[in-house]
């Protein structure tokens, strides 16, 4: 990596690079090397790291056991939520993002007609992340996401709303599982809860109705309207349905919310790296 790169970046800050462009295992581990220097925690006061499903998080094993033995728990949050339930992405990646923008705007005018390379990003990020870098936002993250103070209603049901759509309980696979097993079984006859009764049933107008009002009451009226009620109460739901996504079948599995430091995850985690030796080393031997 080329010093030059790290010119006018923020003081302390760690540099690694990869040909990929992407997060590396072992660039990641360095990394929590780095967050350790700062965030110093102890057994008296731990530290709580939210991350992503990334692979170089969730699969990295050395990250794993030396996050457990500096007092720091790893949440691993669910697939597209990052934007929702971490508090760096919630608050402060928009205003970093603002005042790079405004950054880089000022080097232009400053500079007319000179091209912008990737030598005077550590300049213009330094600039943005020295007024991105504030602990009221930092604050407002960590509260907007219902982390500190912790709120386990912070979320409302409208927020789930857009999510009917693609809600699809049942795969088109356990649904043809489903039938198969319904054919086996003897079906009970059972009344379809999909069907609204609208009408009523009407009186048969030969039957004798038998009114008996109170004898304290000053009127009598002796008619009484047979005619049903058709008035009925429908929902806006049932008028203009949510439209629903067609259920699509995975080949891979869908990942969820893990403590990457608990003792289970890492002997699952273990086991699966064994399993990947063994089968490595027997496709070498043959």
């Amino acid at each position: 990596m080329k010093v030059e790169l790290q010119d006018g970046a923020p003081p302390v800050t760690g540099f690694a690079c990869h040909s990929s462009g992407w997060m590396q295992l072992d660039i990641f581990t360095a990394w929590f090397k780095h967050f350790l220097k700062f965030a110093k925690p102890t057994e008296d006061d731990p530290a709580l790291l939210i991350l992503d499903g990334h692979n170089s998080h969730t699969k990295n094993l050395d990250f794993i056991d030396m996050a457990r033995r500096n007092h720091t728990t790893v949440l691993c949050l669910p697939p597209h939520c990052s934007h929702r339930l971490q508090p760096l992405d919630v608050s402060f990646m928009g205003p970093l993002n603002k005042y790079y923008i405004r950054a880089v705007e000022k080097y232009l005018r400053n500079n007319p007609g000179r091209a912008l390379t990737v030598f005077q990003f550590s300049q213009l990020f330094g600039e943005a992340y020295s007024e991105a870098a504030q602990q009221s936002i930092a604050i407002n993250g960590f509260r907007k996401c219902g982390v500190e103070p912790m709120d386990r209603h912070v979320f409302k049901d409208y927020d789930f709303v857009p999510a009917d759509t693609t809600d699809n309980i049942l795969l088109e696979q356990e649904l043809q599982q489903n039938e198969a097993n319904n054919e086996n079984e003897t079906p009970e006859r059972v009344e379809s809860p999909s069907i609204l009764q609208v009408t009523p049933p009407t009186l048969d107008q030969e039957e004798n109705i038998n009114v008996t009002l109170p004898v304290t009451s000053p009127i009598l009226n002796p008619y009484i309207d047979l005619q049903p009620s058709t008035s009925f109460a429908v929902a806006p739901e049932d008028l203009f349905p949510i439209p629903k996504a067609l259920a699509k079948i995975r080949k891979i599995n869908r990942k969820s919310t893990a403590i990457l430091t608990s003792s289970p995850y890492k002997n699952e985690l273990q086991e699966e790296k064994t399993q990947q030796q063994q089968k490595k080393r027997t496709e070498e031997s043959d």
